[in-house]
């Protein structure tokens, strides 16, 4: 369990959604979760004379969930150039999205064996303090099956 304070990122993620969970984010309370889990990589690389050369947090299938929101997120944080490059999806009301997922068969056709019926692919890339977010609308339309097939394909 923890709470996700001070996220501006997410704040403007969720405000081009117009989803509810931003007034917890943008109120100071944060936005609790109750579940996280990622594979991440810390790469570092010097110039013989010291000079760092290198240096970004690798974060790979991502996943996280709470009472209002789940989220997936793959991408990198590039600490010298202060930039991000990230993508995933987002799912509003997580615990209505999990209970269809969970039901026999009709669940995984439904969801296309993710995480939820309703949900919305995004992309965040560019200067950390000033990133473009991009939310395609359409994805939250279609059934899970649908949005793997055309949406979340490399």
């Amino acid at each position: 369990n923890f709470t996700l304070v001070r996220a501006p990122i997410l704040a403007r993620l969720l405000g081009s959604m117009s989803l509810g969970g931003m007034q917890e984010v943008l109120s100071g309370e944060g936005l609790g979760f109750s579940r996280l889990k990622s594979d991440f990589f810390w790469y570092e690389a010097y110039a013989p004379n010291g000079e760092a050369i290198r240096k970004f947090l690798r974060i790979k299938e991502g996943r996280t969930s709470g009472s209002a929101l789940g989220l997936t997120f793959d991408g990198t944080l590039n600490y010298l150039e202060n930039t991000i490059d990230s993508k995933g999806t987002i799912v509003p009301i997580s615990g209505l999205n999990k209970a269809v997922s969970e039901i026999p068969l009709i669940g995984d056709i439904l969801t296309g064996g993710g995480s939820g019926i309703f949900a919305a692919t995004y992309t965040v890339k560019g200067p950390t303090k000033q990133p473009t977010i991009t939310v395609n609308p359409l994805a939250a339309l279609a059934p899970g099956i649908l949005r793997t097939i055309f949406f979340e394909g490399n």
